[in-house]
């Protein structure tokens, strides 16, 4: 028998339908039926997440999930840096636990138990974009480089031989370096 077999007496029908379902998944080859399926159709989202909650408080389920996996500080890292970085990740995390509901905590701490990278990804993303919402942000600043002013070349050969002939092209450096740079941003055919 099912390990929740002796726990459904005791169960709401929405856990019952969650407890049978995760057996029914098991045990066929991670599928369920379309019948199990319009059964949670039928099911209101406040519904679905109280049986969900009330599941993971029973005993048998705290047992199967008693070994969860642990995080290595690469993934950890790899976590809070999909967020910003640990700062942003602890300021999250602390606007969380002082805004957000007990049900919605308690939904994101079973998704960290569950070990999962991605998962944990994918919440924490999620929380990051309330916390985004309620408290604003910072847009993207795009820069780049100013395009050269088309008046700054040479528009003849003319221009440039006047400009040669200037006294200062052959007494000061200077000078002569911004007539050789105006003239490698010239398009002059010789």
């Amino acid at each position: 028998m099912a390990k929740y077999a002796l726990l459904n007496h005791c169960l709401s029908d929405g856990a019952t339908l969650i407890t049978s379902a995760n057996e029914e998944f098991n045990n066929n080859d991670g599928k369920l039926s379309p019948e199990t399926m319009e059964k949670f159709s039928a099911m209101s989202s406040k519904e679905l997440v109280e049986a969900y909650l009330e599941v993971q408080g029973t005993d048998d389920f705290q047992q199967a999930q008693g070994d969860v996996a642990d995080l290595s500080d690469a993934e950890i890292n790899q976590v809070k840096n999909s967020v910003g970085g640990e700062t942003a990740y602890d300021n999250i995390i602390k606007w969380a636990s002082n805004t957000l509901d007990k049900q919605t905590t308690d939904a994101f701490d079973s998704i960290v138990n569950t070990g999962s990278v991605q998962a944990i990804q994918m919440a924490v993303a999620g929380l990051k974009t309330q916390y985004d919402n309620a408290n604003g942000y910072e847009g993207k600043m795009y820069t780049g480089k100013a395009p050269v002013a088309p008046k700054d070349v040479y528009r003849s050969q003319a221009e440039l031989v006047s400009a040669m002939s200037d006294t200062r092209y052959d007494s000061d450096p200077a000078y002569r370096q911004d007539v050789i740079e105006k003239l490698e941003r010239s398009d002059l055919n010789f």
